[in-house]
């Protein structure tokens, strides 16, 4: 009989493993089985898809102008009701300071369509020191407006709180 070198030791906790010693660790996942990949793999087909696939209508710069005739000076010459545009800020936006830690500009975008947007809206904004420079961007943005509907948006700003002096609306992006 073999005797113990200490008498009630334990014996070895991975002593029964085939190899003798401490069990193999698993195997990671292949990076193509991680959440975050397939995160990245669906924004970038997103934006590509919108990208490509476009805005339908065209855009307000590609209006088409037809000359009137020369008549008498008695036909109306009333001007052509302005069009609107798809995607309109509405008035009443204002930045947020409330925060310590960061400043937001809040407010509405209307969407003066008949179609839903269910591609992706942004809205951008500078924000800007007391001289004017441009410190940084204020963005927010979705990925669908209801025909007709409003987006109630918080564009979060980049720029350090207490440098921001203003914001300046910049532009509206959907399609």
């Amino acid at each position: 009989m073999t005797e113990q070198p200490f008498p009630g030791q334990q014996p070895p906790a991975f002593g029964g493993h085939p190899a003798g010693g401490m069990p193999t660790p698993p195997k990671p996942k292949p990076w193509f089985k991680k959440w975050w990949v397939w995160l990245i793999i669906v924004i970038a087909v997103s934006v590509i898809g919108s990208a490509l696939g476009g805005d339908k209508t065209a855009p307000s710069d590609a209006r088409q102008t037809t000359t009137k005739p020369a008549t008498d000076a008695t036909q109306d010459d009333a001007p052509a009701p302005a069009r609107k545009e798809k995607l309109t800020l509405d008035d009443g936006w204002k930045i947020d300071k409330s925060n310590q830690f960061m400043v937001q500009v809040v407010g509405y975008v209307s969407n003066n369509t008949d179609k839903a947007i269910t591609n992706y809206v942004q809205i951008t904004f500078d924000a800007l020191d007391a001289q004017g420079a441009n410190l940084g961007t204020c963005l927010a943005n979705t990925n669908t407006i209801d025909a007709g509907g409003k987006w109630k948006f918080k564009a979060m700003c980049t720029a350090d709180v207490k440098e921001i002096s203003e914001v300046r609306f910049k532009e509206i992006t959907g399609f």
